[in-house]
């Protein structure tokens, strides 16, 4: 339990310093390469993720919870190549389909040869591997490094509007990198060569086929949540051009920084949850801890719901440029998605996956990507970037709801849900607190800031008036604290 305490720590503070990333990069890069310019960046960006999901191959799930159940060395060995010869053969036919058709169907096919690095870096990711032994400082270690020097980078070389390429080379290069990196620590963890007791792999005969179903199990609801949270780009951007696809996508930045803080704790949950489903009390502390991460997800999603969706309009303008004002309405309703993004990713990451649950895990992607599908093509052409927000939040609530009503039978959730109402009441009496003593009159920075303050100390007063176990549990943690301080 302390190594995975210890996890979250580490996981929390390398998603703290991915937020300082674009905070620093994406106020200098909107304003030196503008909307269009971005907006380019944004639809192959949004093909190369989709393209790496088939890559993977669903091993981000699969490969975490097999490596994280192996209990021998060379279990962990053997599966690891096994999974991996999965990911590789899948990343060589990708790969040269994607040359194929850059070669034959694509215009500034530049922009498209750039984004190689990306492919091969997806090939490469071995990062489910870590996640699975419990190593998270290994995978953020390498992560920080990487993404430091591309910081640098991108201020020394992305100088105007013409840069895009060198942006874009700066971005899938460092990606790659810091994939590649996985692999010299690999050999601290097992035997790439078998060499002295241990049987030597020939990699080529080894039999992928036993955990080629469940990654293809796996891999539909990954292609199917790409529709709607990569593909819808590529979407937006083709019916209603770059500068509209850029307003969608960057006004969804803040939102998704804050979403991979959330759901960062049912990531490093999942192989803990997974152990725990092996043994005779597992379904009682699966259930205990489930309860404390729902609760405190929920209320740090609505705190950032509340709080992005009230300074939209000061943020805006500051973050990105006054050329980005037109997108001020979508940041302000895009911040809707954090509730069931995050909400889902318990019962997606800590429950169903933990227990091998896939078919649950799966039909709320792929009816949740129809949905999106449905809705981007009909509100998209009437309300632009508008419409794909709003396909956007209708589809996460819907899937949020089907992945809950799905596991209805499997959970107590009476026990679970169980002074939520609360947590709800808290945060509208601080929205309601932000917006009658909202600031304006300092520099827009301040005024974020103390704004940011009043709503904090309003939902934090709310929950303790209304007796949520916020207090209590405070209360409990202060109390260990001082007793391992007296020891």
């Amino acid at each position: 339990m302390k190594k995975t305490v210890t996890n979250i720590f580490y996981n929390a503070t390398y998603q703290i310093f991915i937020i300082l990333i674009p905070i620093i990069t994406v106020p200098y890069v909107s304003r030196i390469l503008g909307a269009k310019q971005l907006g380019i960046n944004s639809f192959l960006v949004s093909i190369d993720t989709f393209l790496g999901v088939i890559i993977l191959m669903g091993l981000s799930q699969l490969g975490v919870r097999v490596i994280s159940r192996s209990q021998l060395k060379e279990d962990i060995r053997e599966n690891f190549f096994r999974l991996w010869k999965l990911q590789l053969l899948t990343g060589i036919v990708v790969i040269s389909a994607f040359c194929l058709f850059t070669i034959f169907f694509t215009k500034d096919s530049i922009y498209y040869w750039l984004q190689i690095p990306f492919l091969i870096s997806y090939t490469l990711d071995i990062s489910w591997f870590f996640i699975g032994i419990g190593e998270i400082k290994t995978v953020i270690s390498r992560n920080t490094v990487v993404k430091i020097l591309a910081l640098i980078f991108i201020f020394l070389f992305v100088k105007n509007k013409d840069d895009l390429s060198i942006y874009m080379l700066i971005n899938s290069v460092g990606t790659m990198l810091a994939n590649c990196f996985f692999w010299i620590s690999l050999r601290k963890y097992i035997s790439i060569n078998g060499r002295g007791k241990k049987k030597s792999l020939k990699f080529f005969s080894i039999d992928s086929k036993p955990f080629l179903p469940q990654a293809l199990v796996l891999l539909i609801p990954q292609i199917a949540v790409q529709v709607y949270t990569s593909l819808d780009k590529t979407v937006v951007g083709w019916l209603a051009g770059s500068t509209e696809l850029s307003y969608y996508d960057q006004s969804q930045k803040i939102a998704r920084i804050v979403l991979s803080i959330v759901t960062s704790i049912s990531i490093v949950l999942m192989p803990t949850m997974a152990k725990m489903d092996l043994d005779d009390r597992g379904e009682e502390k699966l259930t205990k801890i489930l309860k404390v991460s729902y609760d405190y997800t929920l209320i740090i999603s609505l705190f950032f719901t509340c709080y992005l969706s009230l300074i939209s309009e000061t943020f805006v303008p500051f973050f990105f440029g006054n050329n980005f004002n037109p997108m001020i309405p979508n940041m302000r309703f895009v911040s809707l998605i954090i509730v069931p993004i995050a909400i889902g990713g318990v019962f997606a990451n800590q429950y169903t996956l933990a227990k091998g649950m896939y078919r649950e895990y799966s039909i709320p992607y792929v009816i949740g990507a129809v949905t999106n599908i449905v809705l981007n093509l009909t509100l998209v052409p009437l309300f632009h970037a508008n419409g794909g927000t709003a396909s956007l939040i209708i589809t996460e609530y819907f899937v949020c709801f089907l992945r809950i009503f799905l596991i209805r039978k499997h959970l107590s959730f009476a026990a679970i849900f169980k002074g939520q109402v609360k947590y709800f009441i808290a945060i509208l009496f601080s929205l309601l607190v932000g917006r009658v003593l909202y600031i304006t009159n300092f520099s827009s920075f301040i005024n974020i800031v103390l704004n940011g303050v009043i709503v904090l100390f309003a939902f934090g007063l709310g929950l303790i008036l209304l007796k949520t176990r916020v207090l209590d549990d405070f209360l409990m943690f202060r109390k260990k604290i001082l007793g391992r301080e007296k020891k």
